[in-house]
């Protein structure tokens, strides 16, 4: 199968290159477009600190005027792309700037479209435009696909993330990275402030916290190492922390987001906040541990800090399960 994949690579992010080698290993000729580089230029990069400080600003600066234009020019190329590389499916990967009239005459030229779509319930509103527009909707999430269903959505179907082996995988970490990722516990993700009163139950152990750098304004900021700056970096933290812990995104309904599957692919210990589809993935306390409040997560915690060997078991099965 001929394949367009449409990703934001310019982000660098190692998602897109692995959806795109496991596509490739499945045997399917796949090329690539990517929806986030700029035409005209990201003004994002520009005046991303003034437009911070200064919100309104954008309704005076032209700055709409650039981005509206640079959209335009996107997904006029996407659709030169379609024509000229007659794919027989454009699967396109959030693509939150494609816009739906791009998709409706794409379809028209015959071009099988797809939508796999990465976040939460609070782009439901996006999501059922794109499920009304795509021939097929993909989502992580069952209560996502339930909820599109009940709306009369037959083309939505459910599909949960994973990992890539070659990325995400028990490793031998070298002493000076062992020394810099170690710790008893460790959260990789942006902040909220819902995150934040979790972790802050935590605040009195070894912990680490590792995102972008909205964390060094918060109560936690005593704890923060810095942005992780690609999935290798990762791989060697989950490798020399105690405890990896997960924290779903406050959107998210039933199911299990990426990470659940990139720390179980490293082998670490994984305690979750409970998602339903969780238990359907991982034998629960054989392979991942969950917790539903803040003071059963701090005991779990307790507990499994002084069972090494339980809590190494857990983690090479949980790894085995994927």
């Amino acid at each position: 199968m001929k394949i367009l994949y449409v990703f934001p690579f310019c982000n660098n992010s190692s998602v897109g290159i692995s959806k795109l080698r496991a596509l490739k290993e499945l045997g399917h000729g796949v090329e690539t477009f990517d929806n986030r580089r700029p035409r005209l230029f990201n003004p994002n990069f520009i005046f991303n600190r003034v437009l911070n400080r200064f919100p309104k600003i954008s309704h005076y600066s032209g700055i709409d005027y650039y981005v509206r234009t640079d959209t335009y020019l996107i997904n006029r190329e996407l659709i030169e792309a379609v024509k000229s590389k007659k794919p027989d499916l454009l699967l396109v990967d959030k693509g939150i700037n494609i816009l739906m009239e791009t998709i409706r005459r794409i379809n028209e030229i015959g071009i099988v479209t797809a939508n796999w779509f990465p976040d939460n319930l609070d782009h439901l509103n996006w999501m059922k435009r794109a499920a009304r527009t795509y021939k097929y909707f993909f989502h992580f999430d069952p209560y996502v696909v339930s909820l599109l269903k009940k709306d009369g959505f037959d083309n939505v179907y459910y599909l949960p993330f994973g990992c890539d082996p070659e990325l995400h995988k028990i490793i031998e970490v070298s002493q000076e990275d062992f020394e810099r990722y170690k710790c008893d516990v460790c959260f990789v993700g942006d902040y909220s402030p819902e995150r934040e009163e979790v972790l802050s139950e935590l605040r009195d152990f070894d912990l680490s916290i590792w995102g972008y750098k909205r964390w060094k304004k918060s109560k936690l900021k005593a704890h923060y190492k810095g942005l992780i700056s690609n999935d290798i970096e990762m791989t060697k933290l989950y490798n020399s922390c105690k405890i990896a812990l997960n924290i779903h995104y406050k959107y998210t309904g039933e199911g299990a987001n990426v990470r659940t599957y990139e720390i179980s692919g490293c082998g670490a210990f994984q305690l979750v906040d409970n998602k339903k589809d969780i238990a359907k993935l991982f034998k629960i306390d054989e392979e991942i541990v969950t917790y539903e409040t803040r003071k059963e997560l701090r005991e779990k915690v307790v507990y499994y800090l002084l069972e090494n060997n339980k809590r190494k078991e857990i983690g090479r099965k949980s790894q085995k399960n994927l």
